[in-house]
């Protein structure tokens, strides 16, 4: 009779001590989970966009020179030479503000980031230098030279945007700094980048 006592007791109690666990577990976890979402949210709320800015000089070649037997004679005349030099700033970057581009699953956060693109360029055509060989009968033509600016502007800016190693140093720059404000947390990071469609 006691030893049946006991067991019912001990049955009980241990009943009610996995359920009092199971309970105290799920809630710390849900508490926890809860923290995570919060912190990712409040990060994804201050998260701006991204860049890496990259300086250089855009160059431009012209050439114009007669191509017929008596070019020995007329290039000295009518030959144009032009080489333009022209320094420039962009800026690759990540826009992820007002985004949701933060999840967590399985005690791992996922980043989903968009691959870093040109955000802007300046062609800073104040600072151009122009090398010139011109024949003796060719005078200098502003129209044409704006032609040529148009052409260097367009040039330079579609190179930017083909350059993968500057897209790929930017992407850098972003993912780390999602691993500097992830830090706290202590929790697996695991990122994907994707194209824009």
């Amino acid at each position: 009779m006691k030893f049946s006592s006991f067991l019912l007791i001990f049955i009980i109690f241990g009943i009610l001590s996995g359920f009092y666990s199971s309970v105290f577990l799920n809630k710390r976890y849900n508490n926890h989970e809860e923290f995570v979402q919060k912190y990712l949210q409040s990060v994804e709320e201050t998260f701006e966009l991204q860049t890496l800015e990259v300086v250089g000089v855009a160059e431009f070649f012209y050439n114009e020179k007669d191509e017929h037997f008596l070019s020995n004679f007329t290039n000295p005349l009518f030959a144009k030479e032009y080489r333009f030099y022209v320094p420039f700033k962009a800026e690759y970057g990540i826009n992820l503000k007002n985004s949701k581009f933060l999840n967590f699953y399985n005690s791992k956060i996922y980043a989903e980031l968009p691959k870093a693109e040109l955000v802007s360029f300046d062609l800073q055509l104040q600072k151009k230098k122009i090398i010139s060989k011109e024949g003796w009968l060719v005078f200098q033509n502003d129209n044409k030279f704006l032609q040529f600016e148009k052409k260097l502007f367009e040039k330079q800016k579609n190179e930017l945007i083909k350059n993968k190693e500057f897209q790929e140093k930017a992407q850098n720059e972003a993912k780390n700094k999602v691993l500097e404000l992830l830090k706290p947390l202590n929790l697996p990071v695991e990122f994907i980048f994707f194209s824009k469609k």
